[in-house]
């Protein structure tokens, strides 16, 4: 549709008149523009632009022309009759006009309005001239939403074991093989990586369109019509190409006529959508483990500790997703979930961490430098008392209660009171208390635990990091 915004320049007051020159047989009636607010002064509604003529000083029936002039800027600008209309007595009258001359819609530009009386005069001699600016005949609002930002517009807007042995049950070593995207935690049931465009268009006429990504055409639109309209940049184009962050939108009009040059197009809307982090498919890697099967509905769990190389599985190539977990390897898994570890540093520097961990030999332990580790970041420690004091004691089953506790004193999150009650099954005021309270709070654990001494296979904890990686904790 188009837009006709008519501006005036007058300084005190919009009652513009003059006389008509006319021979003295006929009365020389003046007309002007009621005073009114310049806002009222151009009505946008129902397809039409009016405004209010005073008219006096009418003695007999006056022939009136209305004309447009313009584009006023332009070399090959033309005179245009609008309308003719008899006025035989003064008063006050509604000139309307639907936007078009000769039923064509005129280009944007600098205009005036002019009133001759009889058509007599040349444009020199017009009773009244009014200018006006005349915009695009469209009308283009983009709707807005909490994910994406555009600008409203108006025509012109804007991822191999170690040589552990195989007797150990322990995990071999891993690659280095990084901790995943912890950036991305979209939601793993969202398929679009774009949000929509959504716009309004109010229009005269059907428009040609042209919509552009980052400058590059994706849609060519040969009769866009008035109403609303969603384009879904997913369909669209191959949204997995572009780079994740934030890219311009723009649609695009060529002069109302589909073919014309690009010095013809103009922006009618722009705005900004933004390309989320796409979320690997773990379950691609269960691939890699003999005992998992390809459709196992933890797969994406397993794929995820594999890819950081928290759980990288056993020389045999299986995951054992049954076997309960041992110190050493929660050693190995804590220190890769949380990124505290780089595959090929030295962190013993020579020494046994513990007499029943062995760095120097002809068979070091495959989760020495782990432990080394995790004493270095105060996340493990040996047995402080007993017939075990001194000791690490590396093949040690690990219940639930520490296991929890290991990996959640290490989140950038606060625990619950040890007072805080939790399942039906433990205990509250002990030092675990919280942290079963914070795993139901956060739906991290699929079973309600017997005892906070219950066994913890591996299976369990590849589905409490993949939870808490989707929760954007890790």
């Amino acid at each position: 549709m188009k837009r006709f915004t008519f501006l005036s320049r007058a300084v005190s007051t919009l009652a513009l008149a003059a006389f008509f020159f006319v021979t003295p047989t006929l009365a020389a009636p003046v007309i002007g523009f009621d005073q009114m607010p310049l806002e009222s002064f151009k009505r946008y509604e129902t397809l039409t632009y009016s405004a209010l003529v005073n008219v006096f000083g009418v003695e007999q029936p006056t022939l009136v022309h209305m004309y447009v002039y313009g584009p006023m800027d332009d070399s090959g600008a033309e005179e245009h009759l609008i309308a003719s209309h008899v006025y035989e007595t003064s008063g006050v009258y509604e000139f309307t006009w639907d936007g078009k001359a000769d039923g064509y819609s005129l280009p944007a530009g600098d205009y005036e309005l002019r009133f001759k009386s009889g058509g007599l005069f040349q444009a020199s001699e017009s009773a009244l001239r009014f200018e006006f600016e005349l915009t695009d005949n469209y009308f283009v609002t983009v709707q807005e939403d909490d994910s994406s930002q555009a600008d409203d517009s108006n025509g012109a807007t804007d991822g191999s074991s170690d040589d552990s042995d195989d007797d150990s049950n322990n995990d071999g070593t891993a690659d280095d093989t990084g901790s995943g995207d912890d950036a991305s935690n979209a939601d793993p049931d969202e398929d679009d990586l774009v949000d929509d465009i959504s716009f309004s268009l109010q229009s005269l006429e059907p428009i040609c369109a042209e919509l552009k990504v980052d400058g590059v055409s994706q849609k060519v639109y040969e009769a866009l019509e008035e109403g609303e309209h969603q384009i879904d940049l997913d369909e669209l184009m191959d949204s997995e190409d572009l780079e994740p962050g934030d890219h311009e939108w723009g649609l695009y009009t060529d002069g109302l006529a589909c073919g014309g040059s690009d010095e013809d197009e103009q922006l009618m809307a722009s705005g900004q959508f933004t390309v989320a982090e796409r979320e690997p498919d773990y379950s691609e890697l269960c691939s890699i483990f003999t005992d998992i099967e390809p459709d196992h509905p933890d797969c994406p769990a397993i794929g995820y500790v594999y890819s950081i190389g928290a759980m990288t599985g056993y020389p045999d190539g299986t995951f054992r997703p049954k076997k309960i977990l041992q110190r050493d390897e929660v050693s190995k898994i804590s220190l890769m979930a949380f990124e505290f570890y780089k595959d090929g540093l030295d962190y013993c520097r020579g020494e046994d961490p513990f007499p029943d961990v062995r760095v120097n030999g002809d068979e070091p332990d495959w989760s020495a430098q782990y432990v080394c580790r995790g004493v270095e970041k105060n996340m493990i420690t040996g047995y402080e008392g007993g017939e075990d004091e001194g000791y690490f004691r590396p093949a040690r089953l690990v219940n639930i209660a520490e296991f929890l506790a290991l990996f959640f004193r290490n989140l950038n999150e606060t625990m619950p009171a040890d007072s805080s009650a939790s399942y039906a099954n433990i205990p509250t005021g002990e030092w675990f208390t919280g942290f079963f309270r914070f795993a139901q709070d956060n739906d991290l654990l699929d079973t309600i635990p017997s005892s906070p001494t219950d066994d913890v296979p591996r299976l369990q904890v590849a589905k409490v990091l993949y939870k808490l990686y989707q929760l954007g904790m890790l």
